[in-house]
């Protein structure tokens, strides 16, 4: 049968960047990988070309975004309790330190404080929760929460920010869904220009991004925003309307199933169903 390998970020990013034995492991299992599979999915852009970088064959790797379930409706508060939201782990890659620093440089440009909650959980939690004290913040950590809780958080902040970066270890995005999932709640978002990010947001459309690791850039991306909430809400529309279009997961269900079919139809082994349908299609629930 026909082998199609998903790929989604650190399995391209740290794990064959890793020094040592792990690493080489990890390079031999993925060259392994590459030759077996007959095709390979990249949730990204980037981590296609971290694909190549590491041996695949630019012959094998097609891009397939992954889409999330977009709600009908959206249902912002019609008071925000927030100005900004982060959702996600607490660690290195997703760049929270560079959001708190960003947001005490935002506070003292527009001369008042800015409220920001915190969803989540890591290993970071301890030392970001000292940091953000000791930069005077009003910041809320949320830790762990459900799903409805998750979703009144994003739908009751201004703006998302998320500065995703490479860690050190090399650990990098595929395409954060975060983004997706805010802007379904017409919540525009500020991050930096990492991995698949920009694939996703369309700079001054749906959101604005900064040279990663440029925290001066991110902070008057905050002051523009939450200073402007025509510009702001404007945005969130749009963010909105990309996810209804792009990145809804019926619609993106389908396409990976069409991938799949591919794969089957144009095996060059014995095992052959191309003339069967072995799928739901896009009016189906995926």
């Amino acid at each position: 049968m026909p082998l199609v390998v998903t790929l989604h970020g650190q399995d391209v990013t740290k794990m064959p960047a890793a020094t040592g034995g792990m690493g080489r492991r990890a390079r031999r299992r993925l060259r392994q990988v590459f030759k077996e599979a007959h095709l390979l999915i990249a949730v990204s852009e980037f981590i296609r070309g971290e694909a190549i970088r590491w041996g695949a064959d630019p012959g094998k790797i097609v891009v397939h975004h992954i889409g999330i379930p977009v709600p009908d409706s959206v249902s912002a508060a019609e008071i925000k309790e927030w100005n900004i939201v982060f959702v996600g782990r607490l660690v290195e890659k997703k760049g929270v330190s560079d959001l708190l620093k960003a947001t005490r440089k935002a506070t003292d440009k527009l001369g008042y404080e800015l409220s920001v909650t915190i969803v989540g959980d890591g290993p970071q939690r301890p030392e970001l929760e000292a940091e953000a004290h000791a930069l005077g913040l009003s910041v809320t950590f949320q830790g762990s929460r459900t799903p409805s809780e998750v979703r009144k958080a994003i739908a009751s902040a201004e703006l998302f920010v998320g500065p995703s970066k490479r860690a050190s270890t090399g650990d990098a995005e595929g395409l954060p869904t975060v983004y997706m999932e805010t802007a379904a709640f017409g919540v525009p978002a500020v991050g930096y220009r990492h991995a698949g990010v920009p694939e996703f947001v369309i700079e001054g459309e749906t959101g604005l991004l900064a040279d990663e690791g440029d925290v001066e850039a991110l902070s008057e991306h905050i002051v523009a925003l939450v200073s402007d909430p025509e510009r702001r809400e404007r945005m969130g529309r749009s963010a909105r309307a990309r996810v209804e279009e792009k990145f809804n997961i019926v619609a993106q269900t389908a396409v990976l199933e069409e991938l799949y079919d591919r794969a089957i139809a144009t095996y060059p082994g014995r095992f052959s169903l191309s003339a069967q349908k072995l799928t739901r299609r896009v009016d189906q629930d995926p």
